[in-house]
């Protein structure tokens, strides 16, 4: 099956990109981590979107949809993304995959703006993660791994040289609460952000880069973390 962005509402049509709020449905069965999202395990969870240029200035051309739920054991959150042209280079951890085709996490458990973290993959399955304390971009430590599962499956082939037209790709996370040191509490709203880097090789000339995300920085840096929308625990 093709990877659209799965919402009954035109996303081309959609007005002002507010911070947007989501709330984490708890799940009674956890979905299996294998980068296909069935429709039956992630039931009743909310899908957020649309996702808007970094700038906030549009809609992305190629849109993408976040689903997110939780139990006692981890965050679960699942991406599905329309490209035509699958675009991921890199194969070992930590490389920098931002550069090409990816999704991103980011996490600030406390809602301050001082300590927060970041978990990306490619369309190979291929993971970057980070922490940060102090600000943005404060204290980068590219050495902290997240405590999670993912997988990705792809509708395309990634990387092809030949003039083929891909359709998208899917990716899933089961990220454990040790991974913020946090764990949930309905009381209080965790300040999150969904970004995506498409990189489009299909047109002649010079590829084009697409910067989108779930609640737009309003410039052209992801962590701009007084954008992060809020999202809330539904018990």
């Amino acid at each position: 099956p093709g990877c659209s962005a799965d919402s009954t509402l035109d996303p081309r049509s959609v007005g002002s990109p507010d911070r947007p709020t989501a709330k984490a449905v708890r799940v009674s069965v956890a979905p299996t981590i294998d980068g296909v999202i069935g429709d039956q395990e992630w039931q009743g969870v909310q899908s957020l979107g649309p996702f808007w240029r970094s700038h906030g200035d549009a809609l992305a051309t190629n849109q993408t949809s976040v689903r997110i739920g939780y139990d006692e054991h981890a965050l679960y959150v699942a991406f599905r993304c329309e490209d035509r042209d699958l675009r991921a280079s890199h194969g070992t951890r930590d490389a920098p995959i931002y550069r090409e085709d990816a999704v991103e996490i980011f996490v600030d458990p406390e809602g301050s703006g001082r300590d927060y973290v970041e978990a990306d993959i490619s369309p190979r399955g291929i993971v970057f993660d980070a922490s940060f304390h102090g600000g943005p971009r404060k204290n980068f430590a590219p050495s902290w791994d997240a405590v999670a599962q993912s997988a990705v499956s792809v509708d395309g082939t990634v990387q092809s040289v030949e003039a083929d037209l891909d359709r998208g790709w899917q990716a899933e996370w089961a990220i454990a609460w040790e991974t913020f040191n946090h764990k949930p509490d309905p009381a209080k709203a965790w300040r999150v952000n969904f970004f995506r880097v498409n990189v489009d090789r299909s047109n002649a000339g010079e590829p084009d880069r697409e910067e989108s995300a779930w609640s737009p920085p309003m410039m052209g840096d992801f962590h701009n973390l007084v954008r992060f929308g809020e999202l809330w625990f539904v018990p």
